[in-house]
């Protein structure tokens, strides 16, 4: 039993020492790799097992990759479209500092030959100019025609040629393919896809640090849900503040402000109305916004943190402290007062439905479910046909 113990500490301690030597003659000198160990309780054999994986770049990965070395093809492919300029312009940038100073574009449509492909690999540079190859592909529709070309490209991969390609995200079930396994052998991937949950909170905090945004967590928070997951709204707005507020700490109010300031009225207008029990006066003001194009979610945001605060006040029952959203905390109290239980009830209830039908979840007009809740809020006693 102690021998078989020493073997298999043996065997353990061998494979971490494969691990540990990056340059290994049996580890892959480019890519990704994956180890597996195999230790049979018995023999105690070890066996390393090399799984060769795609070459994939993450687009964060992209420059420190650049400066290491130029591939001869990259492929770009995701549904968003921000990292997808950006990924580009980094490579041609890159590549323009190796002397590619031509650039060409392939755009893949209806009857498009791949023969192009191949005959721009096989074409001459004149002046010995180098080429970039943009093969545009929006809808990734890769057939055999494709396959070919694409091979006969990689087997011929001329040296005064880059080629990049870009398209909307290929499936887990077509990287399997020869062309994309050519393209992981002599290039890279990209992958470019939208980013949720706390990988946008981490994209969104990384930019604005970028950008010398001194801005608080919830204000992040803030801007993720109003952008919806659109890189490319968010990163506007992260510009706008960097150019309007280089100074100024970023906080909640002030970030949706920037995303509501194009309306006569804001929701904070809204707000404090509602909060009053204005009926008429938050309606007009709710009218506005929609004519003005504010956003949904800015909205209903505004309306729930003051709901969220009415109801912190319902069950401490103590005096408010007005939130920085709001420039009226006696509007609060009353409101707290105005409610009983069922009404408020009926204000969580209609909050939730708005909610679910600006995301898509649940039919029915968004504004007419807004306008609910903001007659709700202020004591408005609404036919149960209309809850």
């Amino acid at each position: 039993m102690d021998d078989l113990l020493l073997k298999k500490a043996q065997c353990t301690l061998a494979y971490m020492s494969i691990l540990e030597v990056k340059d290994h003659p049996r580890l892959p000198k480019d890519g990704n790799f994956l180890l597996t160990r195999n230790c049979c309780v018995d023999t105690c054999n070890l066996t390393i097992k090399l799984y060769h994986t795609a070459m994939q770049i993450q687009p964060r990965q992209l420059n420190s990759s650049l400066k290491k070395s130029l591939k001869p093809v990259y492929f770009i492919h995701g549904d968003e479209p921000l990292l997808s300029q950006e990924c580009f312009d980094t490579i041609i940038d890159a590549a323009k500092q190796q002397g590619f100073t031509d650039r060409k574009r392939l755009d893949v449509e209806p009857g498009f030959d791949w023969q192009q492909l191949v005959r721009e690999a096989e074409s001459l540079s004149l002046f010995a100019d180098k080429t970039i190859l943009h093969l545009q592909n929006p809808d990734a529709k890769f057939d055999d025609q494709a396959s070919k070309a694409l091979i006969r490209y990689f087997e011929i991969m001329p040296s005064d040629k880059l080629l990049i390609i870009t398209s909307c995200r290929i499936p887990n079930n077509r990287q399997t393919t020869k062309w994309f396994k050519a393209i992981d052998k002599q290039g890279a991937t990209i992958p470019v896809f939208p980013q949720t949950g706390e990988a946008l909170l981490q994209f969104l905090k990384e930019r604005c640090e970028k950008a010398k945004l001194n801005i608080t967590p919830e204000a992040i928070a803030l801007l993720a849900t109003l952008t919806e997951g659109n890189l490319l709204a968010a990163q506007q707005t992260i510009t706008k503040l960097s150019l309007l507020n280089p100074e100024a700490t970023i906080d909640e109010t002030l970030m949706a402000r920037m995303l509501g300031d194009a309306a006569k009225y804001t929701v904070f207008d809204l707000g404090t109305q509602t909060l009053l029990g204005n009926t008429q006066q938050a309606t007009r003001i709710l009218q506005s916004l929609k004519e003005t194009g504010t956003e949904l979610v800015l909205v209903l945001w505004a309306l729930q943190r003051d709901l969220a605060a009415i109801i912190a006040l319902k069950q401490s029952g103590q005096t408010p402290h007005s939130p920085s959203y709001s420039t009226d905390a006696i509007g609060q109290q009353a409101t707290s007062k105005r409610l009983n239980a069922i009404q408020l009830k009926q204000a969580i209830k209609l909050a939730a439905d708005c909610d679910l039908i600006i995301k898509g979840l649940k039919t029915g007009d968004p504004w007419s479910a807004l306008l609910m809740l903001c007659l709700t809020l202020c004591g408005t006693r609404l036919p149960k046909v209309m809850l």
